[in-house]
């Protein structure tokens, strides 16, 4: 079956679950690459129905295919009203990331300082230039997933870059566990 039948419905289920479950956290949902195709659609759904509020979601999308090359495969789907329409009905809870070394992930222009350039130079003991895969390695990545999973469901300033960016969502909710923070020098 396709996706529209099958993982598109199930993301949803997962998102609605994990907000059933911590209903005052920030959900991230991070794509990369053709997972933004999925995530996209998802979110829009999922924004659509009101099963989990707004202020409650957010989206880090990175090596994405969505504007550069879906947009010209599936104009009705992608175009630039479209992609928008999620930064419309949920401002300053996009962010996206690209490298200039990744064939494949493309800014979208529509976002402004929510598309964001990532670095490209490799962390120590990695040793080639990063391009589409390890957005992760990038400092841009941490930061984004800081500012969107802030805690307090404004949205962040938008301009921050780099490691050592702090929340911009306020201290985040009693519990709070960021997994995704790695430690320094490792």
């Amino acid at each position: 079956p396709p996706y529209s039948e099958t993982a598109i419905p199930a993301l949803e289920r997962r998102l609605r679950h994990l907000h059933d479950d911590h209903p005052d956290d920030a959900l991230v949902l991070s794509c990369h690459s053709q997972g933004a195709v999925l995530g996209f659609p998802v979110l829009r759904r999922v924004l659509d129905n009101g099963e989990v509020p707004r202020e409650n979601l957010r989206f880090l999308a990175y090596g994405n295919l969505l504007a550069a090359h879906y947009q010209r495969l599936f104009p009705e789907q992608f175009d630039d009203d479209q992609l928008l329409a999620v930064e419309r009905a949920n401002p300053g809870r996009w962010i996206q990331l690209f490298r200039e070394t990744d064939p494949l992930g493309h800014p979208i222009p529509g976002l402004g300082d929510n598309s964001r350039q990532a670095s490209h130079e490799p962390p120590r003991a990695v040793g080639h230039v990063l391009t589409h895969a390890n957005y992760s390695y990038s400092p841009e990545f941490q930061a984004a997933l800081n500012e969107l999973g802030g805690g307090d469901g404004t949205p962040g300033d938008g301009g921050a870059q780099g490691a050592e960016q702090t929340d911009t969502l306020g201290d985040p909710p009693s519990g709070w566990k960021r997994f995704w923070l790695r430690v320094s020098g490792s």
